[in-house]
């Protein structure tokens, strides 16, 4: 039978799951402007598409890494342009930075990559200042703008958008095409050779409900509902699980696996099931899971069988993680989830000898959790071990786990690079604890494949 540990699993692209950023695209207006014979200037207001031209003249007034404080298009006269979107709460675009960071010392006279941002200056400073990779990283970069954005809407970072020397749209792309070869070919031929991305969005709140709602009957009164779908097309991959009016569960376009994994985690915050702590035995390659990115890991969503969405509403005090676990053996009959305890390698934060910790004399529970370190008042160390499992360290092979036996609330700040495991290791030295790598007889999720799947998947 065969067996398979999920580690290191972080795809390099990110699902546009943010409320934030989600919304911000939501705003686009999804029509076509192409302008007359594919190559009059439009609005940037407009959705562009190939063959479109931006003006050579539009400037933007906030940059960085850029003589003054504004940047224009004009400033990179007789090279192509590729504008790079990217957002900080995607790490897997902001690592890119340093690959665009090589890529414009090899392709300087010719070609300038230029990242877009919707965040703020502040905010992006912070990012590049936390993550060792990045601190050579000197590209010029457009900063709080949401123009672009709105002209090249996309559910996926990072995202490409490739401009000839005189700003005709010829090619927008993903990562997998961005290549060392293609971008030579470019040069030397004039014409691109990438495939293109195309973003197709259906505006969409995930605040709603995926099933029971619509326009014209906004609220449906529904009181229980269980639901599955496969993959929808258009629709960006996300999850929420509330309990304000009643207990609600909703996936959209995630991995069969993560179902398992919100159903088997719950509330528990001390043992959520991150990828380095579900196993999955007797499946096939790319079965369940698949370290596919770009535009590839949407084609094997597209393929069917491997991402679904899920919705479960139920009335106010029960058990909906129980009746998750109910409908997914309905479901899947094929698969076999249960938690064990197994010995496994982990991430252990311990306490240093001689080091005390007194109870917590502030007033209230609070948490300040940014990539450059948490505050943390009247609470013991579990949500910031959750933090770091769920965010920070998720890329880890090994899960984070607390090994300090501090079962009280304390008051404590971390100042690191709380995904960088050096720094993490230093920042909690200096309040007295310390992170080193040990077997420890853990729970974590075991997802056997008992059957058939083509006889019972739905």
């Amino acid at each position: 039978m065969k067996k398979t540990t999920f580690t290191c699993f972080l795809a390099l692209l990110c699902l546009l799951g943010s409320k934030v950023y989600g919304k911000e695209l939501n705003k686009v207006a999804y029509t076509s402007a192409r302008g007359d014979g594919g190559g009059a200037p439009v609005s940037l207001l407009d959705t562009l598409t190939i063959g479109d031209r931006l003006p050579e003249d539009k400037s933007f007034e906030r940059a960085i890494n850029h003589s003054g404080s504004s940047l224009a298009f004009g400033d990179f006269k007789g090279k192509y342009l590729v504008l790079s979107f990217w957002s900080t709460v995607c790490s897997a675009s902001t690592h890119y930075l340093a690959d665009l960071e090589k890529l414009q010392e090899d392709f300087g006279d010719k070609i300038q990559f230029l990242p877009v941002t919707m965040d703020d200056p502040d905010k992006v400073g912070a990012v590049l200042q936390a993550y060792p990779a990045l601190k050579d990283v000197n590209l010029p970069m457009v900063v709080g703008e949401r123009g672009l954005l709105r002209s090249f809407p996309h559910n996926t970072l990072p995202h490409f958008v490739i401009l000839d020397p005189k700003r005709k749209v010829l090619a927008i792309t993903g990562k997998e095409d961005l290549t060392e070869n293609k971008l030579k070919a470019l040069i030397r031929t004039g014409n691109p050779t990438f495939r293109l991305k195309s973003d197709k969005r259906i505006p969409f709140e995930h605040e709603e409900r995926l099933i029971s709602e619509n326009a014209q009957i906004p609220d449906k009164n529904i009181s229980f509902q269980s639901a599955l779908t496969r993959y929808i097309p258009g629709v960006r991959g996300a999850q929420l699980d509330s309990d304000e009016k009643g207990g609600h569960i909703q996936l959209v376009n995630v991995p069969l696996y993560k179902l398992y994994r919100m159903a088997y985690s719950g509330k528990d915050l001390a043992n959520y099931f991150g990828n380095n702590r579900i196993i999955a035995e007797g499946f096939g390659e790319e079965e369940l899971f698949t370290d596919r990115t770009g535009i590839d890991y949407l084609e094997w969503m597209e393929a069917g069988g491997h991402v679904y969405g899920y919705e479960l509403i139920t009335p106010p005090g029960m058990d909906k993680y129980s009746l998750m676990k109910e409908d997914l053996k309905r479901y899947f009959p094929h698969i076999e989830a249960k938690v064990e305890k197994r010995p496994q390698t982990v991430w252990a934060i311990v306490k240093k000898e001689g080091a005390v910790f007194s109870a917590s004399t502030a007033d209230k529970v609070w948490y300040d959790v940014r990539p450059t370190g948490i505050r943390v008042d009247k609470s013991t160390l579990t949500g910031f071990i959750y933090y770091l499992n769920l965010y920070f360290m998720q890329n880890s092979s090994y899960p984070v786990m607390d090994l300090t036996g501090i079962d009280y609330p304390i008051d404590f700040e971390v100042k690191a690079a709380l995904s960088n495991r050096e720094s993490l290791k230093k920042g909690l030295n200096e309040i007295g604890l310390d992170l080193v790598k040990r077997e420890e007889e853990i729970p974590v999720l075991v997802l056997k494949k008992i059957g058939n799947p083509k006889s019972h998947m739905p």
